[in-house]
């Protein structure tokens, strides 16, 4: 019922309409349904691409990719991450063994695919990348960065015809993406052919007729697909086509609408194929959100309940701008000699990692929270409950269901986010040497306050091994804060 609700809302939003939930809850909840394996819930995020506004277009954009990005499992992630690690430092021939290894053991895993074709450009193999690439768009073919992938590969090699079709796709997919206009009219302007007039909404119709590609047997391999792999992606295909019609739907009377969407069940039911039942649940979800729509909205409460939504929707927004800063200035970081800091940690059991990654303006947009956090700071105590042994205050960060940050401290989550990339890249350095480090997990960061006259003395922090604790990192958040101040 929960995620009846959930695709209810997201098609409201997709017609215009008011919904209970903001365009940033949608998102969020979509996400998590996503996450979970709800293809339904993945198709909904590609129609809110189709938004006007660019918050949440933009939104929706960064949380699919968040999803299309996710990895299978911990130990995925740590193959992946020395993968990339040895692509960065220009270990080439080793890096693209390793996305091999990697590609063995989850050959259905389309960002895979992705990031060997990364690696395959920078060697200049220009045949593997594209077979890389075409690989990924098979498994997922809504992902409108491998398409523009692909299509920037292909005006590379003087393929412009083809390239202007693939960015094509991807700006049905998200119009607003940026760059996307550039590339459609570079390849439009070397194939020779016109870039298309902006869609014009049909006049003078009292009726709208959904298009062919949404019924059963239109050639789109949706009742064909036989196995897992097609059926997700030949759906992904189906629901891509089907947001986007309800977007260019909103023009229409919601009578219309609704005879299109009957019309659109009754093809499909009874329909024993394979894909028949996810196709007739979204359909149903559709008429439901049309047949609920003055209920929610008579629903929909005023006052303190807008007010949250406004402050979830800014801190939603301002976490969306920190991730494309910290985008910027994570080429700073790369340029770190990791193995070097490794080398450093393995012989003398710390080390000072000089660029973490961190824009100013994410440094300043987290001095901004840190005063927020003081009403939940609380004296520190020791594993043994001794308070003269340390004298500061301090919270543990929890995060909501112990992944997603905190939605008040986008500043800080973006900041555990950066950390926790550099580690990643000196715990890649450290299997290799004599140390042979290998982390599986972490606990919630810390942020800790020592006034004038504060302390911590010398301790372990994982003391006879209680919780596992392997290594510590400390970012020093004082403005302007030198070495010779002093510290851990």
């Amino acid at each position: 019922e929960d995620v009846a609700t959930r695709s209810q809302d997201s098609i409201l939003t997709l017609l215009g309409k008011e919904a209970k939930l903001s365009a940033q809850e949608q998102i969020r909840e979509l996400q998590h349904l996503a996450s979970n394996g709800d293809r339904q819930a993945e198709v909904l995020l590609v129609g809110m691409l189709q938004s006007s506004d660019k918050t949440t277009a933009q939104s929706a954009a960064t949380a699919l990719n968040t999803w299309w990005a996710a990895f299978p499992d911990v130990s995925t992630r740590m193959a992946a991450t020395k993968a990339t690690g040895l692509q960065r430092r220009g270990q080439l021939s080793e890096a693209l063994t390793a996305f091999d290894e990697l590609l063995e053991q989850f050959p259905s895993w389309a960002a895979a695919h992705q990031m060997r074709a990364k690696c395959r450009n920078q060697m200049k193999d220009r045949e593997g990348t594209k077979s890389d690439l075409r690989r990924a768009l098979e498994l997922c073919p809504i992902n409108y960065s491998i398409l523009v992938e692909l299509g920037l590969v292909l005006m590379a090699g003087e393929e412009h015809a083809e390239a202007l079709r693939l960015f094509r796709r991807a700006r049905l997919l998200f119009p607003t993406m940026p760059m996307l206009e550039t590339f459609e009219r570079q390849a439009s302007e070397k194939a020779g052919a016109e870039l298309p007039v902006a869609d014009e909404a049909p006049g003078g119709s009292s009726s709208m007729a959904p298009p062919a590609e949404l019924l059963p047997g239109s050639g789109g391999g949706l009742v064909e697909a036989a196995d897992d792999e097609l059926l997700a992606s030949s759906f992904r295909s189906w629901g891509a086509a089907f947001v986007r019609w309800l977007a260019e739907a909103r023009r229409f009377p919601d009578e219309d609408l609704r005879q299109a969407l009957e019309g659109l069940v009754a093809a499909w039911t009874p329909h024993g194929a394979a894909g028949a039942e996810e196709v007739q649940r979204m359909l149903a979800a559709s008429l439901d959100a049309l047949g609920s729509m003055q209920g929610q909205l008579n629903e929909l409460e005023e006052g303190e309940a807008d007010e949250d939504r406004a402050a979830f929707d800014q801190a939603m927004g301002r976490l969306l701008q920190l991730q494309s800063q910290h985008e910027a200035a994570d080429a700073a970081a790369a340029a770190t000699d990791m193995e070097a800091v490794a080398e450093h940690f393995a012989a003398k059991g710390w080390a000072h990692i000089p660029k973490v990654g961190l824009s100013p303006e994410i440094l300043a947009a987290v001095h901004e929270e840190l005063p927020s956090l003081e009403p939940e700071m609380a004296l520190g105590t020791t594993s043994t409950g001794l308070q003269d042994w340390r004298r500061d205050r301090s919270v543990f960060l929890k995060m909501e269901d112990s992944e997603e940050p905190r939605q008040d401290l986008p500043a800080l989550a973006v900041l555990d986010e950066i950390i926790q990339e550099r580690i990643e890249d000196l715990c890649d350095e450290l299997e290799s040497t004599p140390m042979r480090l290998r982390l599986t997990g972490r606990v919630p960061p810390m942020v800790a306050c020592y006034d004038e006259g504060g302390y911590y003395r010398r301790h372990v922090d994982n003391n006879r091994g209680a919780d596992g604790r392997a290594l510590t990192a400390i970012y020093y958040l004082n403005p302007g804060w030198k070495p010779e101040f002093g510290g851990a």
